[in-house]
């Protein structure tokens, strides 16, 4: 094992960069995935509103995108005690969320992307890094 000796500014800076793209990552996870609205009542509509919004209809249309509609801290916590771990980077939400999948049905980018969305209660497993969120793995059917 080597082990390299930095000097003390440089080690605290290189901690810094690691918790700073942490939080960037979980920010952009934020941003993609999570919106506290609970009720959808046109889910296509909603895509299409959304996708614009946030910013995945640039440079190119987004394929397929899911939305879960719980609060920041509800979130975050299935990487945590609301979570079950399937792997040393992924866990499974304990809780089912109502969630809206966006999927792409054509269109060009920017401004004429066209989604169709579907909504439902599903549990959830994303993928975790320094026990927050940072991607969508899978929308969960059943229970292990």
């Amino acid at each position: 094992m080597v082990f390299l000796s930095l000097p003390l500014p440089f080690s605290v800076l290189f901690l810094v960069s690691l918790v700073d793209k942490s939080q960037a990552t979980y920010q952009t996870f934020l941003r993609e995935h999570v919106d506290p609205m609970r009720i959808i009542i046109n889910p296509h509509f909603y895509c299409q509103e959304k996708m614009k919004a946030q910013g995945l209809t640039s440079p190119t249309c987004t394929e397929k995108n899911t939305f879960i509609h719980a609060s920041n801290i509800q979130v975050k916590t299935i990487c945590g005690v609301g979570g079950m771990h399937s792997s040393n980077t992924s866990s499974d939400s304990l809780a089912s969320y109502i969630i809206t999948t966006c999927h792409s049905s054509g269109g060009s980018p920017p401004d004429d992307c066209k989604y169709r969305g579907q909504g439902e209660r599903r549990r959830i497993r994303v993928t975790c890094s320094r026990r927050v969120p940072v991607g969508i793995i899978k929308i969960l059917t059943t229970w292990p």
